[in-house]
C-alpha cells in the first residue's frame, strides 16, 4: 500500500462521482503505512490497519464527512448519511512489467491517476462507506469495520475486496483488482432477454 486517501461525498467508485468532491491523503508514508507489512486476506471479514495511523486517518475522514467523528462504535445513519460519508481509497504500487501503457489513467477505473500524478498508473482500490460500514439489524446501527489498531501490520479484508473481482497470481507474486458491477440483477434479466424469442 503506498497511500491511504479519503474522499468527500462518497462514491462506490475509485472514479469520483463529481468534481466537487475532494480527496484527501492522510499523510501516512508508505513505510509507516507498511510497517510489519500489509496482506490482503479474504478469509478476514474486516479490514485492520496499524494503530500508528489512527490520527492522520480519523482526521482526514472527519474533515471529509463534514466534521463527524470516526469511531468504531455503532451509530444510526439514515441511508443518505451513509451514502455521504467519506470513500477510503487504497493505492497499491503497480506492478511494473504489467503495466497498458494504452490506458489513459486520468479516466481509466481503478487507475490512480490525477490523485497521484507522480504515480497515475498505481491501482486505486474504492472503500465505499456501504462497504466498510456494517448495519447490525438488531440494533438497526452502523459499525465502521476498518479498525486502525495493530501493533504492526494490517489486513485489508473482505470488505476492501467487495465491488472488485481480485485475481491472486502466485506464480507472479501480484494481485489484480478491477472494479465489478455485481449487477447480479442485470445479467439475470440480460440472460432472460436472450433466451426469449
Amino acid at each position: 500500500v503506498k497511500a491511504i486517501y479519503v474522499r468527500s461525498g462518497g462514491g462506490e467508485s475509485a472514479l469520483a462521482e463529481s468534481e466537487e468532491q475532494v480527496v484527501k491523503n492522510i499523510g501516512a508514508s508508505a513505510s509507516s503505512i507498511n510497517y510489519g507489512n500489509i496482506i490482503v486476506d479474504s478469509g478476514t471479514t474486516d479490514t485492520y490497519l496499524p494503530g500508528t495511523l489512527y490520527e492522520s486517518f480519523s482526521g482526514a475522514w472527519k474533515e471529509m464527512s463534514g466534521g463527524r467523528s470516526y469511531s468504531n462504535s455503532p451509530m444510526e445513519l439514515s441511508h443518505d448519511e451513509l451514502l455521504g460519508l467519506p470513500t477510503v481509497l487504497f493505492q497499491l504500487e503497480a506492478h511494473t512489467d504489467s503495466i497498458d501503457e494504452s490506458l489513459d489513467p486520468t479516466t481509466t477505473v481503478g487507475l490512480a491517476g490525477d490523485v497521484d500524478a507522480q504515480n497515475p498508473r498505481d491501482v486505486l482500490v474504492a472503500v465505499p462507506a456501504s462497504h466498510y460500514m456494517e448495519f447490525d439489524p438488531k440494533t438497526g446501527k452502523y459499525t465502521a469495520r476498518i479498525y486502525l489498531s495493530e501493533r504492526s501490520g494490517g489486513v485489508l479484508g473482505a470488505n476492501s475486496m467487495m465491488g472488485h473481482d481480485v485475481f491472486f497470481d502466485d506464480e507472479e507474486s501480484r494481485i489484480g483488482f478491477a472494479e465489478s458491477s455485481c449487477d447480479y440483477m442485470g445479467v439475470i434479466e440480460s440472460a432472460e432477454a436472450s433466451t426469449r424469442y
